[in-house]
Order: structure tokens, then sequence, then C-alpha cells
């Protein structure tokens, strides 16, 4: 029963990284499976989108060109990098969206893939935290 629990966050994380951890403690894994499960399910994600993303980004590049359109988000990534995406896009947009967004800007696989990884374990041990002791703090109010 706990690896269907653990697997559930794992999954839920791959699609909605910030609705996983919730949903790991609500399930009664301990507050460290559930970062543990919430930053393995994101960053599977990120590699997954990564080895598909390449090759339908080439697909597309190779029919219309590289369009020049959209420079605020070439100077965005200029100014903060691949870093600035990793740790930011696990919270902001999630894990899949966020990949997808480094590939179409032609980032580096390894560096969007280690940046993506620590952002999502970064904000997945934070989010855990301040998740287990809201539940922690009802429960002691509560008496539950």
């Amino acid at each position: 029963m706990y690896l269907v629990r653990f697997l559930t966050v794992a999954g839920l994380a791959a699609l909605e990284f910030k609705a996983s951890i919730p949903a790991g403690i609500a399930l009664g894994l301990d507050p460290f499976s559930t970062f543990l499960a919430a930053a393995a399910g994101a960053t599977l994600d990120t590699l997954v989108i990564l080895f598909l993303g390449k090759k339908l980004r080439r697909r597309v590049l190779a029919g219309h060109g590289r369009k020049t359109s959209g420079r605020w988000l070439n100077s965005a990534y200029a100014r903060f990098g691949p870093a600035g995406l990793g740790l930011l896009a696990p919270l902001l947009v999630g894990t899949p969206l966020g990949t997808a967004l480094g590939v179409s800007l032609g980032l580096e696989a390894r560096a969007l893939l280690i940046w993506m990884a620590v952002g999502a374990t970064l904000w997945s041990a934070v989010l855990t935290a301040t998740v287990a002791a809201g539940f922690q703090s009802l429960r002691f109010f509560f008496h539950l």
C-alpha cells in the first residue's frame, strides 16, 4: 500500500507538481517520502519531455525555420539563463511547461535537466515543509 501511495504522488508530481505534496501528506505519507516522490516525479517528467521535445523541435524548425518573434522571451533567457528557468518554472508554471519552454528556447538538455531537477528538489523541500507544518497545526488546534 505504501508503494502505491508513493507512486501516486510521483505520478501526480509529473502532471501537477504543486498538487502532489498536499496529496502525499493527505494520503498519509511521511514528509520525507512525500518530498522524495514529488522531486522524483517532477524530474522524471523533465526527462521524458526533454527526450520527446528535442525531436519535435527539430521537426518544427525544419518545416518553418526560426522566427524572430518573442524577443522579450529571448532577452529574459539571456538575463537569467537556464538556472532562472529551472529554479522558477517548477513553482510558477510546473515542470512540464517549464521544460517545454526550455526546449523551445533551444537550451542545452543537460543544463536544463540539472536546473529543473535542482528547482524541483528545492521547491519540493520548501512546499513539503510548509504543508507538513500546516497539517500539524491543524491536528494540534482541532485535536485530529
